[in-house]
């Protein structure tokens, strides 16, 4: 009996399993039909949605490029799995126009046109071949039919420009691309994927929503000047260069500002920073105490890249990282992921010091800080492509670092815009998984994130140095204004007293002067009344007696007015008295504040830093539970202290609390605030012992809670 030759089939419905698997979301569907085009040598490519047709409703992505033959189509789109292109990435090959290092290589673009419709139709031209269309019906690949079996269906057509269209009719989801919120929200997400920071690239992307034309958001030098810090990486193979810069806003603090204007900190950075330009504290960040020490520092230049938004640049620091160091350091065997650059921005957000006059220039309008919003976080890019998309936009850990303790003041994930970009073939080591949404995680991969983690640290150990530093230098200098102004105050009191003597000499002096004028007055009389009888009838008599009595009157006038001042000193001496006494007991009270005054800020002190030392403790104790310990009797003596020295440690917290109030950021009063960015802060502060527990929090709301 003759037997049937065994041979491999296998399920059409296996790739419509593939479509759902390998492809996350349409967004993500239409970039691998984009990418198609770059690498078929297109100047653009135009991508159409509509949604409003009565019978029917497509998405079509059109270019330029080379084109496909028939040939082309049987061996590229019909054959499952196989890309021309992968070899070409191995022998790192490039486009011939434009020489565009490929970024297809996985067969990706069939599998992306099911994610999006029940039909997809192919209308090429290649040069030198005729026009081809052929048309794929999906729901041909049911199951228990032969995928060798689906029907492929080929239209006559007539073209004369070089070029590919590719169509997916009958769209599976007509809502998700209805409406202008529906609009937004696909701009948004195409705008993150495809290159929205400017690459200089010589391909460009067009969008066309129910006949509505969307520019893709970009990040323009106008937004990214809302930026109050810049970090610039640079990896080399051998090396990596980072470099940061500062302005002087990125050392306001936003959680102390309030609705009309008034801030403690926003007058004290107004008065001890800005004033001088940051001179006097540039002088204090240059002795770079600590950690400090490793940096390189100095003053920007007036005219260094100076900010659209005229707030210039203020100081500058970088360090270069060696790989052999890294490599040293990793306690895992990691390989480089390639060469790379990378920029990333901390951005003005809502709420900081954006009712300050000065700093008016800063108002974001609703278009900037919907931009903004919709490329919040770093992402990585491969010739201008994104890899995955951004629905991790924390992939790098900023909040847990933020939340740490340690962080305050760190980067945060919804503060920070930023890319990391490999060119051309840079970078293919770091192999991406089936459905483009991460990298395979091997040596590479690990080498990769210890990089990241570098750069990390190099912008948020200096950030938070720089801003404690900066409090300090508030604290210094309040203080000093103190002590100046008591010994300012001792000297006015001193002088006040000496003042007073001086009233009481003068008041003494008046009745000196009365008494002897009194006296004069009188024996000038006497001797006028003792001449004899002959002189008095002299006509000289008559002038001198009349003269003597005008005088008279006048120093009887004089004496009443030296009375009357004289009361009226009286009385201020008297009042004097009074505040001299006053100054003496306000004396004696200050010197009491200074004694509260010291309690409070040791207190505050102690308040503010010990907790980061308890949840180390706390830490510590979950790392000796977890040891695992096989004498019993050895166990269960580590158990029973490690809980004594947590129950310890609780109460300690416990008895810190009650200094809390005593905090500023306690005692500060909030006149209006978001109460959803309040409600996800929550959730983002508590997310690692949520996380720990298994459970995940998704806060969403519709825009309207604003304020409350």
């Amino acid at each position: 009996m003759t037997k049937n030759k065994l041979k491999v089939s296998f399920d059409a419905m296996v790739v419509r399993q593939l479509g759902d698997e390998l492809i996350t979301d349409p967004e993500q569907a239409i970039l691998e039909l984009v990418k198609n085009s770059y690498d078929a040598d297109s100047k653009s490519c135009t991508i159409k949605i509509d949604s409003t047709l009565k019978n029917s409703s497509f998405i079509s992505i059109s270019d330029k490029g080379h084109g496909m033959s028939r040939a082309d189509i049987e061996k590229g789109w019909l054959t499952i799995s196989y890309s021309e292109k992968r070899g070409f990435k191995e022998e790192k090959k490039t486009t011939e126009t434009f020489g565009r290092a490929y970024q297809g290589d996985k067969g990706l673009g069939r599998l992306s046109a099911m994610k999006l419709g029940h039909i997809v139709r192919i209308t090429t031209k290649k040069k030198g071949y005729e026009p081809v269309c052929v048309e794929i019906d999906w729901r041909d690949f049911y199951e228990g039919q032969d995928v060798t079996e689906v029907p492929i269906k080929e239209i006559p057509v007539q073209m004369d420009k070089i070029g590919t269209t590719i169509e997916i009719l009958e769209l599976f989801d007509k809502d998700r691309w209805s409406g202008i919120r529906a609009a937004q929200k696909v701009k948004a997400k195409l705008s993150s994927l495809i290159s929205p920071f400017n690459f200089k690239t010589n391909f460009k992307v067009y969008l066309n929503i129910n006949d509505a034309k969307h520019d893709l958001d970009t990040l323009t030098d106008e937004i990214l000047a809302f930026s109050t810090s810049k970090l610039d990486y640079d990896f080399d193979g051998e090396n990596l260069k980072a470099a940061g810069r500062m302005k002087l806003s990125s050392f306001l603090r936003s959680q102390e500002d309030n609705s009309d204007g008034s801030s403690t900190h926003y007058e004290s950075w107004l008065k001890y920073l800005k004033s001088d330009k940051g001179s006097e504290f540039f002088k204090i960040l240059s002795k770079k105490r600590g950690i400090l020490d490793a940096y390189d520092i100095s003053l920007c230049s007036e005219d260094e890249d100076a900010a659209a938004n005229d707030e210039p640049w203020f100081i500058k620091f970088k360090i270069d990282y060696p790989w052999n160091e890294i490599k040293r350091e990793s306690s895992v065997k990691i390989k480089k992921p390639g060469n790379f650059s990378s920029s990333w921005y901390q951005l003005v957000r809502q709420g900081l010091a954006l009712t300050k006059n000065e700093l008016t220039s800063k108002k974001l309008n609703a278009e900037t800080r919907e931009v903004m919003n919709s490329l919040v976080g770093i992402g990585v890019y491969k010739s201008g492509f994104r890899v995955g998309n951004n629905s991790n936009s924390d992939w790098l850990g900023l909040s847990k670092d933020a939340t740490s303790g340690r962080g305050f003041y760190s980067l945060r994930p919804e503060n920070v815009i930023g890319y990391i970009k490999f060119d051309d073939y840079e970078g293919e080591s770091l192999r991406e998984t089936s459905d483009r949404q991460g990298f395979v995680e091997d040596e590479t991969y690990t080498g990769f994130i210890k990089l990241t983690e570098t750069m990390k640290s190099f912008a948020n150990d200096f950030i938070n140095l720089a801003r404690k530093e900066f409090l300090k230098f508030i604290k210094d200098r309040e203080r000093k204004e103190i002590e100046s102004t008591d010994s300012a105050s001792s000297s006015s009191s001193n002088d006040f007293v000496s003042a007073v003597n001086r009233l009481n000499t003068v008041k003494n002096s008046y009745k000196e002067t009365k008494s002897s004028v009194g006296r004069d007055f009188k024996e000038t009389k006497s001797l006028i009344d003792t001449l004899d009888s002959e002189a008095q009838k002299s006509s000289d008599y008559d002038k001198y007696s009349g003269l003597i009595d005008k005088i008279r009157e006048d120093i009887e006038k004089y004496l009443a007015e030296i009375d009357s001042k004289n009361n009226i000193l009286a009385q201020v001496l008297t009042s004097a008295d009074r505040v001299l006494e006053e100054i003496e007991e306000y004396s004696d009270r200050l010197d009491q504040f200074y004694e509260s005054a010291a309690v409070g800020l040791s207190a505050e002190s102690l308040a503010h830093d010990i907790n980061p030392f308890l949840d180390e403790i706390q830490s510590e104790i979950r790392k000796i539970k977890s040891v695992k310990l096989g004498d019993r009797s050895i166990k269960t003596a580590v158990t029973r202290s490690s809980n004594v020295i947590s129950y310890l440690t609780s109460l300690l917290s416990r008895e810190i609390s009650i200094i809390n109030p005593m905090l500023r950021t306690k005692r500060r009063v909030l006149s209006s605030f978001s109460l959803e960015e309040g409600v996800k802060d929550f959730f983002e502060l508590k997310n690692p012992v949520l996380e720990r527990n298994g459970i995940a929090v998704d806060v969403k709301t519709d825009g309207s809670l604003w304020e409350g």
